[in-house]
C-alpha cells in the first residue's frame, strides 16, 4: 500500500541518517514524500485547500517533534504504547477502522523495544530510524481516524506532546532562536536533564499518565456525544502545563 511505501521509504533514508547525517534537503523530501503518500492512502486530498494544507503542514512538523523525544529513556515507546492501545479500544469499541492485526504487531514491536530501553539505563535507543517511523506510524493512524469519523477531536489524542511541542518552538522564537537546530527545552526534557529527575518518572508522570486521562475523556465524549468533558479536560492540562513551566523551567508568560 501507498503507507507502507512511505514507511519503508522513511525507515531507509532514517537509518541512513543514523550510520551518516544525511543532508537536510534529503531528510525533509523524504517526510514530504512520506506524507503525501500517507494521505492519498486515506483520500485527503478531498478535504478543502485550506484544511489541507495546514494538516500535512501539522503533520510533517510532527515527524521532526517526535524525533526529540529519544533522548529521554521510554518515552518514545510509552507514548506510542499509549495511543496504540487507544486505537486499539477505539477500533474494537467505538468505530472501526484499521485491521486489529496491524495495531497488535506494531504494538509488540513497541513492546520489545521498551524492553530495553525503559530502564535507569537504557540498552538501546531508538535512532532516527525508530522515532520518525513510530511518529508515522501514529499519524497514519490518527489520519485514517480522523477521516472515518468526520472528527477532528481525535488529535487530542496527542494533547500531551502537542502542547509541549508549540510552547517550545513559541518559547524559543520569543527569544529569537533557531527553532530548527538541536535543543533541550522541552518540559519533559528539562524535567530529565536540569533537574534530574529519573527519566521513567518523567515518562510516567508527565507524559503517559497524563495522556492516558485525556485519551479516556476524550473516547467516552465522543460516545456520550458531549463535549464538556473534552474542554474541561484540556482546561486543566493548559493550566496544569502552565504552572509545571513556571515552576521547574523558570519562565515567565
Amino acid at each position: 500500500s501507498l503507507f507502507f511505501t512511505g514507511l519503508l521509504l522513511l525507515t531507509l533514508v532514517s537509518f541512513s541518517d543514523d550510520v551518516r547525517p544525511q543532508h537536510v534537503a534529503v531528510r525533509l523530501f523524504t517526510h514530504l514524500a512520506a506524507m503525501v503518500l500517507a494521505f492519498y492512502q486515506v483520500s485527503l486530498f478531498d478535504w478543502p485547500l485550506w484544511l489541507l494544507a495546514f494538516s500535512f503542514i501539522v503533520s510533517v512538523g510532527a515527524l521532526s517533534a517526535f524525533n526529540f523525544m529519544d533522548g529521554i529513556n521510554g518515552i518514545t515507546g510509552v507514548y506510542a504504547l499509549v495511543s496504540l492501545a487507544t486505537f486499539y479500544i477505539i477500533n474494537n469499541r467505538v468505530t472501526h477502522f484499521v485491521d486489529n492485526s496491524l495495531l497488535a504487531t506494531f504494538g509488540m514491536s513497541v513492546l520489545i523495544f521498551l524492553f530495553f530501553n525503559f530502564r535507569k539505563k537504557a540498552m538501546c535507543f531508538a535512532g532516527d530510524v525508530g522515532s520518525i517511523t513510530i511518529a508515522y506510524i501514529q499519524i497514519f493512524l490518527l489520519l485514517e481516524l480522523v477521516v472515518t469519523t468526520g472528527n477532528l477531536w481525535w488529535v487530542l489524542l496527542f494533547l500531551v506532546y502537542g502542547i509541549d511541542t508549540i510552547a517550545t518552538i513559541l518559547m524559543r522564537l520569543g527569544q529569537r532562536e533557531n527553532i530548527f537546530r538541536a535543543h533541550r527545552k522541552h518540559l519533559y526534557q528539562i524535567l530529565a536533564n536540569e533537574k534530574s529527575w529519573d527519566h521513567r518518572v518523567v515518562t510516567i508522570e508527565a507524559i503517559g499518565v497524563p495522556q492516558v486521562l485525556i485519551n479516556t475523556v476524550v473516547v467516552f465524549s465522543y460516545l456520550s456525544n458531549t463535549f464538556w468533558g473534552i474542554v474541561i479536560v484540556v482546561f486543566l492540562y493548559l493550566m496544569g502545563y502552565i504552572l509545571a513551566r513556571k515552576r521547574y523551567a523558570l519562565v515567565s508568560w
